[in-house]
């Protein structure tokens, strides 16, 4: 197969690299269960230099038949190398392929081309809008913003009946619009088997110093599971044993965006997950807040400088900042919210923050708010279709939001370090805890 095609391969420097520990390797080629297999056909995109295929090789109890795909020309020619050296220990027709798997996977797919097994460690970048990589994406019908994504989306779609595919990739793919398409795809094709979630971000890649909070796939072409094995651990040593969990309690369904949950194991078990109402009330909603300072401009002001009082992340500072306000003209009038009572979350949120979900109260009344008030885009905003809300509204929300289950809910959901207008959508209220 590789030595028909003419293009000549070109060094990767638009993609991440990050090459797989060997306790990593080992954990991913174990997920394959390899001992229970028949015969093993197994593709490796995005192979590097080679940590999974010697994993692979290693726990095979025969010989498996490889297929390496690795665009970078010097880890091409090593994994070649790797590929010559098993040549004893591997089916004679395995082959290393120094070529892109983004205009591979597209021709494997046409032409019927399937593997029993898949396991990758894709690159960690963004596809560029209006790159080579984007056009041929597009033009393979793949909707997929980060090279992570789209490795999967045709991964998922070279598996075979009854196949196995597992890969480590970053939490954020499991919940959130940015990954929604990549997710319907993969998991309308392939059903998620089991769920491994890193709680430490610095941990499983600290030898390249990057810090990523990550998971491990598992998924099957087949019918879904009635459970999923879930497992979480700190770093890639000592990962403990998987538990069963129904399957509703981890994938959610198309309603919400195929999410994958991330729950925490507390002594062995995890909390169950039965809310169905929303937890902001009828006739609220949340908005991003609209004024990007930066490209505000000279119509961002010291208070007292402008008609419009401006609210941003200060709100949530222990030290006395500098207030600001925004000029009322015609470029800053539709950033304007009313006089009223507002509740606004801070949209930065590491993993590690806690709590999550940091929620505040403003009073936007008075002299000072008699044209209104205006909020920074560092923050998500509640509001009553565009005015204020009753204190007793606010008030219910502050309960909600500082709630212990709805934190826990959050964390579930959040694969990334902001709350987005969708994290907050999503939430349900459990009621309170005397229910």
């Amino acid at each position: 197969m590789g030595d028909a095609r003419k293009q000549v391969p070109v060094r990767d420097v638009d993609r991440t690299q990050i090459f797989t520990p060997p306790d990593l390797a080992d954990f991913m080629v174990h997920q394959l269960n390899l001992s229970a297999a028949g015969e093993v056909d197994l593709l490796e995109p995005g192979a590097g230099a080679g940590a999974l295929a010697e994993s692979v090789i290693a726990a095979s109890p025969r010989p498996p038949r490889l297929t390496l795909v690795e665009r970078d020309l010097t880890l091409g020619s090593h994994l070649s190398d790797l590929v010559e050296h098993h040549r004893s220990d591997i089916a004679e027709d395995s082959e290393a392929l120094t070529d892109d798997f983004f205009a591979l996977a597209p021709a494997w797919i046409a032409d019927g081309r399937r593997f029993t097994h898949i396991i990758t460690n894709p690159p960690f970048a963004r596809v560029e809008p209006q790159s080579h990589v984007a056009a041929v994406l597009r033009k393979a019908n793949v909707r997929a913003t980060n090279y992570f994504a789209a490795f999967l989306w045709l991964a998922s779609d070279l598996l075979a009946d009854g196949g196995t595919m597992v890969a480590v990739v970053p939490r954020s793919i499991l919940s959130g619009a940015r990954y929604a398409a990549t997710r319907a795809h993969m998991l309308e094709g392939a059903a998620l088997v089991a769920l491994h979630h890193f709680t430490d971000r610095r941990a499983v890649f600290e030898r390249d110093s990057v810090q990523q909070e990550v998971v491990v796939l598992t998924l099957s072409r087949g019918a879904a599971p009635s459970h999923i094995r879930y497992s979480q651990s700190a770093t890639v040593i000592n990962i403990p044993d998987a538990i069963q969990l129904p399957h509703r309690r981890i994938q959610l369904d198309a309603a919400d965006g195929h999410a994958v949950l991330v729950p925490t194991i507390v002594r062995g078990e995890v909390d169950p997950s039965d809310a169905t109402s929303s937890l902001l009330p009828d006739g609220v909603q949340a908005s991003v807040g609209n004024v990007v300072d930066f490209r505000a401009g000279a119509d961002v002001v010291v208070r007292g400088d402008g008609e419009i009082p401006l609210v941003g992340s200060e709100i949530f500072f222990t030290r006395t900042p500098d207030l600001r306000a925004l000029r009322l003209n015609d470029r800053t009038q539709r950033h304007v919210f009313p006089p009223g009572r507002y509740v606004v979350i801070r949209r930065i949120s590491p993993s590690e923050a806690r709590p999550r979900i940091q929620a505040k109260l403003v009073v936007a009344e008075g002299d000072e708010f008699s044209k209104g008030v205006a909020f920074e885009n560092h923050l998500l905003v509640l509001h009553a279709n565009g005015k204020g809300m009753t204190p007793e509204t606010c008030s219910v929300l502050l309960e909600r939001l500082s709630d212990a289950r709805t934190e826990r809910q959050f964390c579930e959901r959040g694969g990334t370090t902001q709350v987005n207008v969708g994290d907050i959508r999503a939430l349900r209220y459990e009621g309170s805890s005397e229910e």
